[in-house]
């Protein structure tokens, strides 16, 4: 393979726009999203999806990819009957969801059968029960990225996609110098790194599953996931055996959102991310 690759700043405007023609033409593109180095491309893309696979290896089977979209869009597409009423202010309201969670994990939620139908079938997953699943994680409250997806859409890319830069079954890669020579070795063609990255938040996302049953942890990611009970307003998340993160997480605790409204705290994990 070719070891070229372009490295260049997520924070700037031209280097944005290359790596948005290269997802155009189905190539996949290395980019440091808070924390953790990540393969985007067009989830419509057979050329993109054959890149993920021929990358990651053949432990990654079909599994499908993450969606990145913003909230607004999200929402149209999910199946109201398979979440509790108790949670449809939250989940069916765009502004609401976003403001409460925008760029600070992953959730996993039940979609419509038609959507499902409309939708990469590269990024859509059917569970044992018949039911139709995306992930999905909304860029809103992390503005360098936010601007590439925003950008994607301008373009064209309506399906924009995400998964971890890693071998499968490897940990995901934290390092952005470890992330420029992995995107050299798998020949993706541009690597947009984030100088301004504090580092207070790494390793992968933490994920989410709604259904049913209500909010179930699948994954304990850069945040802690107890700081979600504030941030999704609720007594109780359910841990699904969900394995330790193997980077340490955020260090804030939940005492310090206790008095705030959801979306203050989203606010304040934001800024204590930030902060330098």
């Amino acid at each position: 393979m070719s070891n070229s690759c372009i490295v260049d700043s997520i924070r700037e405007s031209k280097a944005r726009t290359k790596a948005v023609e290269l997802v155009k033409n189905g190539h996949p593109v290395g980019i440091f999203n808070r924390g953790v180095c990540a393969i985007w491309g067009d989830g419509e893309s057979k050329k993109f999806c054959h890149s993920v696979s021929q990358i990651k290896g053949e432990l990654r089977k079909k599994k499908a990819l993450a969606a990145t979209f913003p909230t607004e869009l999200l929402v149209q597409l999910i199946d109201s009957t398979m979440i509790p009423s108790k949670l449809h202010h939250i989940f069916l309201d765009a502004n609401e969801l976003s403001e409460r969670i925008g760029s600070l994990c992953f959730v996993r939620v039940p979609v419509t059968y038609e959507s499902a139908q409309k939708l990469p079938q590269s990024m859509v997953s059917k569970m044992k029960n018949g039911c139709y699943v995306i992930q999905n994680w909304d860029p809103a409250g992390h503005k360098p990225t936010e601007l590439f997806i925003q950008e994607l859409h301008s373009i064209g890319v309506k399906y924009p996609a995400v998964t971890s830069m890693n071998i499968s079954g490897k940990p995901e890669i934290v390092d952005q110098d470890a992330g420029i020579q992995f995107a050299r070795d798998a020949n993706i063609p541009i690597f947009l790194k984030d100088e301004l990255d504090t580092g207070r938040a790494l390793g992968s996302y933490t994920i989410f599953n709604i259904n049913r049953n209500g909010i179930e942890l699948v994954r304990n990611g850069n945040i802690p996931w107890t700081l979600f009970h504030s941030l999704f307003g609720v007594n109780k998340i359910r841990n699904m055996r969900s394995k330790s993160p193997i980077h340490p997480q955020l260090d804030l605790s939940g005492e310090a959102l206790s008095n705030l409204s959801p979306k203050e705290a989203r606010i304040a994990i934001i800024s204590s991310i930030q902060q330098n």
